[in-house]
């Protein structure tokens, strides 16, 4: 009985999210394709590009959809959410200051062989799981000026260096 409550699939949300991924991937492809045509000679370049970025997206999904609960609890992987993620973010958000490309006179592209990716987009990601590890590790109240104050010093590292570049994420 248990096991077959643990591999049900909240199908609503997976049908959501292909049917946004799918009207994204038409609509990019009706935004950008007389660009595409114009600039790289080929009307569905961003749509290539996007339906790749998307199909890492997915397998991502999927990875972290079959790890266990009690992974995630262990203390290998708290351990590198704690302390490996936020490090990886700020070296990653320095190599852009460094080693960035620049687009439309921003420097905030950092490029790996033909792959080019934004820091900022997983620094995002940091804030998102770390603040919630830093409520379940408060001990007392969650409500107080103290703990409010604490949650909101463990973001200015990332925030200083992602808003060096890009202070619209940031912020």
């Amino acid at each position: 009985m248990r096991k077959e409550k643990e591999k049900k699939i909240d199908g609503t949300l997976l049908v959501t999210v292909w049917i946004l991924l799918g009207l994204g991937l038409v609509i990019l492809y009706s935004a950008s394709a007389y660009n595409g045509r114009v600039r790289f000679h080929d009307p569905a370049y961003y749509f290539k590009k996007q339906l790749f970025a998307s199909a890492l997206g997915v397998i991502g999904m999927y990875a972290v959809a079959k790890m266990p609960p009690r992974f995630l609890k262990s203390p290998q992987a708290r351990a590198f959410g704690l302390f490996g993620f936020p490090f990886l973010i700020f070296r990653l958000q320095t190599a852009v200051l460094f080693f960035g490309s620049e687009y439309n006179g921003s420097k905030r592209w950092l490029k790996l062989g033909p792959l080019s990716f934004q820091p900022s987009e997983f620094a995002k990601m940091a804030v998102i799981l770390f603040l919630p590890w830093v409520m379940e590790h408060t001990k007392g109240r969650s409500d107080s000026l103290w703990f409010m104050t604490k949650a909101v010093l463990c973001t200015p590292p990332v925030a200083a260096l992602v808003g060096s570049n890009n202070l619209s994420t940031a912020i």
